[in-house]
Formats: C-alpha cells, structure tokens, sequence
C-alpha cells in the first residue's frame, strides 16, 4: 500500500464514508458454478460501484482504478483520493489465464471488483431471502457502556447530537446500532485528534 505524505484528511473522510455503506448485494448468478444444485452468486463490479459512489460522494472522496501487468499476470492499481489531496493507494495482481483481448477484460473486471471491495472493507451477502429475514430481525443496540462510551466523546469533541443521530439515522444516541458502534467512535476520535 501507498500513501500520500500526510493522510489525517482522507482517514477522517474514509471513517463517515464507511460508516454509511453497507454490505453488497449478491446480484449475479454464475452458471458455471453451483452449491447444493443452485447457481452460485455473486456482486458483479456495478454492485460494488454503487456501494461505494454515495458514501464517497458525501465525504468528498473519489476513487480512480488503473489497469497494470508484470510477470505475475494483469490486475489494477486502486486509488481512493480526497479532496485536500490526499490519497491511499493498493495494486492487486492475478494470473491472466486466457490470453486473449476478451481474457485480458475479464480479468480487470474481476480485479477491480476485488480490489475496491477489499479497499472499502465491503462484505458481499447473498440475496436469496436471507436480506429479508435480516429486515425482520430485532434491532441490536448498544449497551449502556457503549453509550457511556459515545455520549463521553460526543461531548468532549463538542458534537452536535442532533447532527450525529441524523448521520446515523437514529433517533436518539442510545438507539445507535451495535453495528455501527466501532465506526462511530472511529469518526468521533478522529475528530478529537484532529483537534488536539
């Protein structure tokens, strides 16, 4: 991995990017593939895109990808950028099975698939009636220590509730998802530090 000299911008930008995307949607069948007489699934590289685009358009970050090929075979540089100029940058390289125009494509789809998801820590999930059974699910929150925990830094980095419940879409600071609990403390103190 590569960076910019300084990245404290793009970090505290990445942390709120992140708290609002979610998992990507397994919206492809894959016929040459099946588990238990089922075609296996997959996120095809428009899925992946879509997660990512509105977070990053919120917090002013972008991403550029770049097709690349050494000895090993053929894959992409990512590179995700903020508007102070700060960025971070990976490659992914994999074996190019079929030598072929064709081949060549295939395999930069699929690397740019990878290699955003793995930048964004996206995590893929099957879209098989398993999403609409989460939706029934009761809501898990945090526990009055986390709350504790939140409510301390919110006021010690002199955060405007209102506004951090709208960023997360709750009601109230106690009605924060444990899901979202790590990414909220993580933006949280990046505040502080870039206070001190």
């Amino acid at each position: 991995m590569k960076t910019s000299e300084s990245i404290k911008e793009i970090s505290a930008a990445f942390c709120l990017a992140q708290a609002e995307m979610g998992g990507v949607i397994n919206n492809k069948q894959n016929p040459a593939f099946k588990n238990n007489g089922k075609l296996s699934t997959y996120a095809d590289l428009m899925a992946v895109v879509e997660a990512v685009k509105q977070p990053f358009c919120n917090h002013d970050l972008a991403f550029m990808q770049f097709p690349i090929s050494n000895s090993e075979g053929m894959g992409v540089i990512t590179r995700i950028m903020h508007k102070s100029g700060e960025w971070i940058e990976s490659e992914f390289t994999m074996p190019l099975v079929k030598v072929s125009a064709h081949g060549a494509g295939s395999n930069f789809t699929y690397a740019r698939r990878y290699a955003l998801s793995a930048a964004c820590g996206l995590p893929t999930q099957d879209d098989d009636g398993n999403t609409a059974s989460l939706a029934v699910e009761p809501s898990v929150y945090i526990d009055d220590m986390q709350l504790k925990t939140l409510t301390d830094l919110l006021e010690e980095t002199n955060t405007d509730v209102k506004a951090f419940c709208k960023h997360f879409e709750v009601a109230s600071a106690n009605k924060l998802l444990a899901s979202q609990f790590d990414r909220a403390i993580a933006a949280l103190n990046e505040k502080k530090l870039k206070a001190a």
